[in-house]
């Protein structure tokens, strides 16, 4: 197998130098390169790019290693010019496993024909340009869930609060035909739905990974949000539902409906559930970062690993549950903090005492409550500050949900800080 990566690792070098040599080297554009399998990072590395360069012409080389959502990198249409690049390896079941390496290859071969033709203005990994300008840039400590026990310096740059606050992009989002499209898929099913929109993201792909942090990310059982749902639901919202699970017990519930069925491309209603909802529901994975660029609040459900963070300054979150294994005796939030702070950090493998369970069904739905009537304008809500201040102090100082002063939910807060 390694003469097959090498092979497609020189098959990527030379489609590289090509599509870099016939590049116009008189053109004055910003040009980028981006190779990100995962969402989230697709979303930053775009991002990073727009805001670095708002009155930039750019053009983003993409290598297409998976999945990938068109309409993200049309949300950008204004700022960001884009050429998809398909891997041959990735035609082939067999041969994917080379796909890396034609991906590098092919990355090298561009970079190898700028230089040589000294093409100016070549950003090959905008996110290295964006830690050496960003001067509160964070770094900490936390254990690496390749093996869930190795300790390593973790940099919080993809978190991007420092370029999200200091640029505006004033043109991020989808196009009116495309809204119009989402809008119209709705109420295909729901005559007559209402415009306010709430979008339920249920991550359930926890069986395909190894390690143990992947695994439980998950959100808890869909019965956990089934109370949520119906406040949401009798106070007028339009609820849509994602995720690869049976909603069969909230079909009687007025106003949902699952995102699977509607009469709509899926990819387009990916995007417009996170940039176009008055608020998401969802658990921390790459999605809640697009909700934060385009101003959605999210709902943070079944929360972990407890040291991340958002950049939303309205999100709420509700962690996990920690027990002892042996009686499942809660482990209250407090005690995490002050005596357990190596599993807040993700040393999940350190305390084999410790069960991790999910959200409560009535702290999701408080949660929930409490997002929804910050869009009352009649609603007087205001969060405990006293309980807040608690709860920062105890935090661990070095961890991304600190830096960004996120918050669990007031019904937590009373209930394990007060």
């Amino acid at each position: 197998m390694k003469l097959f990566k090498f092979f497609f690792f020189l098959i990527g070098l030379i489609r590289g130098l090509i599509k870099g040599w016939k590049y116009p080297k008189s053109d004055q554009s910003i040009v980028s390169f981006l190779n990100e399998p995962s969402f989230g990072h697709k979303i930053t590395g775009l991002d990073y790019l727009a805001r670095l360069f708002p009155r930039e012409k750019i053009i983003l080389y993409v290598l297409v290693n998976s999945k990938i959502n068109k309409y993200l990198f049309d949300l950008y249409r204004e700022y960001i010019s884009v050429i998809f690049i398909y891997p041959y390896s990735a035609k082939s079941n067999f041969f994917r496993i080379c796909t890396p390496a034609e991906a590098l290859g092919i990355k090298k071969g561009i970079q190898l024909a700028f230089i040589i033709r000294s093409v100016e203005f070549f950003i090959p990994h905008p996110v290295t340009l964006y830690r050496a300008m960003n001067i509160d840039h964070e770094k900490m400590s936390v254990y690496k869930f390749s093996d869930n026990k190795i300790k390593a310096p973790y940099e919080t740059f993809y978190s991007h609060s420092f370029l999200l606050e200091h640029v505006k992009l004033n043109s991020v989002g989808l196009r009116k035909d495309d809204l119009n499209s989402g809008h119209l898929a709705v109420q295909k099913v729901i005559p007559n739905a209402s415009d306010k929109l709430v979008s339920f993201i249920f991550r359930n792909d926890g069986n395909k990974h190894i390690t143990f942090h992947d695994k439980i990310r998950d959100s808890g059982p869909v019965k956990n949000y089934q109370e949520a749902i119906k406040y949401l639901s009798s106070k007028g919202y339009t609820i849509l539902l994602f995720g690869d699970l049976d909603f069969s017990e909230f079909h009687k519930i007025k106003n949902v409906v699952e995102a699977a069925i509607l009469d709509c491309d899926q990819d387009l209603l990916n995007i417009f559930s996170l940039t176009s909802s008055n608020f998401i529901v969802t658990q921390h994975s790459g999605p809640i970062h697009l909700a934060n660029i385009t101003s959605v609040p999210a709902v943070i459900t079944d929360f972990l690993p407890l040291w991340q963070g958002s950049c939303g300054n309205k999100d709420i979150f509700v962690p996990k549950n920690f027990y002892v294994r042996d009686g499942m005796r809660k482990i209250p939030l407090r005690t995490i903090f002050s005596k357990y702070s190596d599993l807040f950090f993700g040393a999940y493998d350190k305390h084999p005492e410790v069960e991790v369970g999910p959200s409560l069904p009535e702290d999701i739905t408080a949660a929930v409550i409490e997002m929804e009537s910050q869009f009352d304008p009649n609603s007087k809500y205001e969060p405990d500050y006293k309980l807040l201040e608690n709860y920062r102090r105890m935090i661990p100082a070095k961890s991304i949900h600190a830096y960004r002063k996120n918050r669990i939910s007031n019904q937590l807060l009373k209930k394990e800080f007060s």
